[in-house]
């Protein structure tokens, strides 16, 4: 059983995009992990809510690492697919009828039932902001306790600059290896029928993802190399 975001999200989402200054006829999302993200599980289950979403997203947890064990909490704006990085922070991910590209305004992530967390905004009236909070609670904790909940929202820190160095963002996620296969099986046939060979560049071009992203995705589904999953193809080819 899927589990549900809280009963005010939509409301929250909403006063996300008025406190950010998100301009009012953008398509705008809110992400979010309605639980731990367990690296061991080969899905995790994500949620979206927006103007024209809501529901669960199930997505590789594979392309989660640096997250293990946090709770994620990302805003940001539906954009069209950037063919070349872009200057703001983004994140791509994959749904059944395609790609999601965000354009990312604020992210959070916290340990589960702890009383810090880490923030990074990207509002339109003032510049980066980065922040550790705390919540009503730690200040009744004793010292010890109060420094391991700021270090663990330091590493929540870490792992959002993380994802936004170098790449900018996570690749696009195909949930399971049988879906990363029948999305980028057909894509290497054609590459070889056109020139003898498949290019992960321009597979990458075609599957409108980049190519190092491309690269990543093969072996966290597949466990190989891009010219090994190749190999694969060509074989059953035969």
């Amino acid at each position: 059983m899927t589990a549900q975001p809280p009963p005010d999200v939509r409301d929250v989402a909403r006063g996300l995009a008025v406190d950010l200054g998100v301009p009012a006829d953008s398509d705008w999302v809110l992400m979010l992990s309605t639980g731990p993200i367990r690296l061991a599980d080969p899905i995790t289950t994500l949620w979206l809510e927006g103007p024209q979403v809501s529901g669960p997203l199930p997505c590789s947890s594979g392309a989660l690492r640096g997250w293990d064990g946090y709770m994620l909490n990302v805003f940001g704006c539906v954009v069209p697919i950037p063919s070349e990085q872009p200057p703001w922070p983004h994140w791509s991910l994959y749904r059944e009828d395609g790609v999601l590209a965000l354009q990312i305004w604020r992210i959070r992530a916290h340990l589960p039932k702890a009383l810090a967390f880490a923030e990074i905004r990207w509002p339109t009236s003032v510049g980066v902001s980065k922040t550790i909070h705390t919540v009503r609670g730690w200040e009744s904790l004793n010292p010890k306790d109060q420094d391991k909940a700021v270090v663990s929202a330091a590493g929540g820190m870490r792992a959002i600059e993380g994802i936004l160095k170098p790449a900018g963002g996570r690749p696009a996620e195909w949930p399971d290896e049988e879906t990363f296969r029948e999305r980028v099986e057909p894509v290497v046939r054609s590459l070889r029928a056109r020139y003898g060979k498949a290019i992960r560049d321009r597979a990458a071009e075609d599957l409108n993802i980049r190519s190092d992203w491309l690269k990543d995705l093969t072996h966290d589904h597949t466990g190989l190399t891009w010219p090994e999953f190749v190999k694969t193809v060509t074989e059953r080819e035969g």
